[in-house]
Formats: C-alpha cells, sequence, structure tokens
C-alpha cells in the first residue's frame, strides 16, 4: 500500500455553517517531503478522526496507522488529542498519550507523520475561501512542520559552528576564558539559538543538537590559548541523564591538549538535590568545575548554592540589564554575590553591554563579566592571540585557588 494522506470525503463549501465573529477554527499542518510543501487540513468536523480506514476524515494510508488511529474533538472550549488504542500511538511534543489537551502549535506525530496543532479565528478570509476539510497547499517557511525538517537536516548533516565569548576579569580586563556559543548553520533555518533549541525540544532534538555544538567547540579549542577556562553548555535534559558522565568524558577526551573546562548548568536543570549533588561530585572527578548559569532568572536557588556550590555562578543577562538604574535589582545581585563569596564561589554577570553595568558589577562584588561591551563572541581562529605579549592568560594554580579548587584540578585528568 502507499504511504500518503488524503481527507476521505471533501464537503461541499456551500453547505458549511458560517462561524461568528469570534469563533476559532482549528486545523494541521504537515510538510510533504514528496510535493516539498506545507499542507493545511481543516478539522471539521469534530470530533476528526485520523486513521486508515474508509470512515477516517483524514486517510493516512500507511500500514504503521490503525484504521482508527487518533481523534481530535472539542470539549468546552478546549481541543484534545485523543488515541483510539491504536497499535503504534499518539503522541504529542513527543510523548505518547491516551489523552491531552491540544495548544496552539503543538506537534502531533502519528506513525511516520508529523502534524502542527494550529487555531486561528474564523473570519480569517485565508481560512474562509476554501472548503473546510479540504488539504490546501502554500508556502509556509515558518511553519513549526517545515523548521522541523531543517532542524534534522540540521543535525544530520552537522551544518552548525561554535562562537566563543571572552569572560574577563572586570577590574583589570584579562581574560579568565572563553564561553563556547552554538550556532546553526542551515540556509533555511535562521534563528537565535534559543529559539532553536525550543524547536528541538519539541521535535525531540535538543540532546542530538546540544552534543553536536560540544562536539564542535571540542573541536574548535585547539586554536585558543591553553591555558584559558573553556566554559560549555549542556542542555537541561542533559543534565540527568545518567551515561551524561560517560558521553562527555568520552568527547571531552577528544581534545587535542589538555584543557579546563567549566560545564555549566542551567539553572532549570536544578530539580533534584541528590542527583546534582552526585553529578557535581562526578564532574570533580573528571578534573572538571562547575558553573550554575543563567542564576537568578527564575528563583534564585540559595538552598543549593549553600549544599552543593560549584566553582562559578553565573549571573542571568535579565538581572544586569540597566542594572545601575534599579536599586532592588542592585540589592538581589549584592545579595547572591556576598553568598557566593562566602562559600568560595566567583561570580561571572552575563550579559554586560554598557560600562555603566560594568561598574555596578565590579562595585556589587562581581570579579568577572561576559557581554559585547567585553567582547563579542567570534570564531576560535580570530581569538588566537598573533604573539605572546597580546595574550592576558590569568587562569593559573595560583587563580584557581581563589576558587578554592585544588591546584591539581588546573589540568583536566584524561579518562
Amino acid at each position: 500500500m502507499l504511504k500518503g494522506i488524503r481527507p476521505a470525503l471533501p464537503p461541499i463549501y456551500n453547505m458549511a455553517p458560517q462561524p461568528s465573529e469570534h469563533a476559532t477554527l482549528a486545523y494541521l499542518e504537515y510538510y510533504s517531503s514528496r510535493n516539498k510543501v506545507v499542507r493545511r487540513v481543516l478539522l471539521d468536523p469534530l470530533p476528526f478522526r485520523i486513521g486508515r480506514g474508509r470512515g477516517a476524515h483524514l486517510i493516512i494510508a500507511a500500514q504503521e496507522v490503525s484504521k482508527k488511529h487518533t481523534e481530535i474533538l472539542r470539549d468546552d472550549g478546549t481541543y484534545l488529542v485523543r488515541d483510539l488504542n491504536s497499535t503504534n500511538g499518539t503522541f504529542l511534543n513527543g510523548a505518547r498519550v491516551a489523552e491531552a489537551e491540544l495548544q496552539h502549535d503543538d506537534l502531533v506525530q502519528i506513525a511516520h507523520e508529523e502534524f502542527r496543532f494550529f487555531i486561528a479565528p474564523a473570519m480569517d478570509s485565508s481560512m474562509l475561501e476554501a472548503p473546510l476539510t479540504a488539504v490546501l497547499q502554500g508556502d509556509m517557511p515558518n511553519s513549526v512542520l517545515r523548521r522541523s525538517q531543517y532542524l534534522h537536516e540540521m543535525v544530520a548533516e552537522q551544518w552548525g559552528r561554535v562562537l566563543f565569548q571572552p569572560i574577563v576579569e572586570l577590574a583589570s580586563g584579562e581574560v579568565l576564558g572563553y564561553e563556547g556559543l552554538g550556532r546553526g548553520m542551515h540556509t533555511s533555518l535562521r534563528v537565535p539559538t534559543g529559539d532553536l533549541f525550543d524547536l528541538a525540544d519539541k521535535c525531540g532534538l535538543a540532546v542530538p543538537l546540544s552534543q553536536m555544538f560540544l562536539r564542535m567547540a571540542v573541536q574548535d579549542v585547539a586554536s585558543l590559548p591553553s591555558d584559558r577556562l573553556i566554559f560549555l553548555n549542556l542542555h537541561p535534559s542533559e543534565i540527568l541523564n545518567p551515561t551524561l558522565p560517560a558521553t562527555l568524558g568520552t568527547t571531552l577526551g577528544k581534545a587535542k591538549d589538555d584543557r579546563q573546562f567549566v560545564v555549566e548548568i542551567n539553572e532549570k536543570a536544578i530539580v533534584d538535590l541528590e542527583s546534582l549533588r552526585q553529578l557535581r561530585e562526578k564532574f570533580r572527578e573528571m578534573g572538571l568545575l562547575v558553573a550554575y548559569d543563567d542564576f537568578g532568572a527564575g528563583q534564585a536557588r540559595f538552598l543549593e548554592l549553600a549544599d552543593i556550590p560549584p566553582d562559578f555562578v553565573k549571573l542571568d543577562m535579565a538581572l544586569i540589564r540597566d542594572l545601575h538604574q534599579n536599586a532592588s535589582r542592585q540589592n538581589l545581585v549584592k545579595a547572591i554575590t556576598r553568598a557566593s563569596l562566602d562559600l568560595g564561589i566567583q561570580v561571572v554577570a552575563e550579559g554586560i553591554q554598557t560600562s555603566e553595568e560594568a561598574d555596578v558589577c565590579r562595585e556589587l562584588g562581581c570579579k568577572f563579566g561576559q557581554g559585547f561591551l567585553l567582547g563579542r563572541p567570534q570564531t576560535a581562529s580570530l581569538l588566537q592571540p598573533k604573539s605572546d605579549t597580546t595574550a592576558k592568560i590569568v587562569v593559573t594554580p595560583e587563580t584557581l585557588a581563589d576558587i578554592r579548587i585544588p591546584a591539581a584540578r588546573c589540568t583536566r585528568r584524561r579518562a
């Protein structure tokens, strides 16, 4: 049987009821790899049934799809997706569900097909000009489904690069190290890195994307001075994966020379104190330093800071923006900085863009800073010092002693 999708019986448009001014219509979008277009299927009537059998409103002609596979319904204004006891299941944003609420921009997967659920005002003229259950064709480059296809291509083909942004001592301007920042390089998927990972979360590709950037960063650091710290990001979904230490050790072991790496743990990933404690200890056994990233973005986690102190705390840029004009945020930064220094933790202020922000960060106790004012992200080859006299390298055993870490950890132990 050929694989394909087709509406069961297109209705007569003149018989469709006219929606009220405040009504909404729901539909599904999917990317047709055969025709290279995005198709749109309007969900009418409700419940709207999807399957392989003739009684379905939308037929997916594939053996992996049950005759009665999935239905989408509306209950008291809320859209729901419900699996009809199918063999291979219905998936919502990567998770198998029996019944779940649908939100605008959700991804529904049925066998090999992925659909984007979409809601729009019923009086949208582009919606009313076509039959309610017809399949529409159109050029929709911003579709989640189309972008997910680009993302799969990006990861499969390794289309990306890593830029490095300096982290400097605010008092002297000397470089402590660099943070590796991944950038996607698919010509049809030009979105900020944060949006790229939001899309990857929905497609189940966040970990492969993060690992791709990590491998590229480790490869590129060979062009940077060996005495500088290299800060590397991990995606929150990686943090508590039991295989992370082994995977990370394998990747970092491919560095061409000894490096002192700093693993950044996003504040959002801190959910289990005991697991976090074990992970930190494992990292230290591997010779890695630890930084809590985006600290203060949500709730400032002083408990984790006290019980499982990292080597660095990186203050979220939202705290730093226009800090010199906000007394309440200054008090918060001062409290975090004071608590960190008492625990032997060094503080890095992220997102510094003006000299006023840099001055107040330094006055509040932040020893290090990062941001466009101090240096924009660049490729490793552009950051390589032209001569020894131009290099400002401050990472020595004496420097690391300020962080209360044994000097022996200045050099990472290889597995």
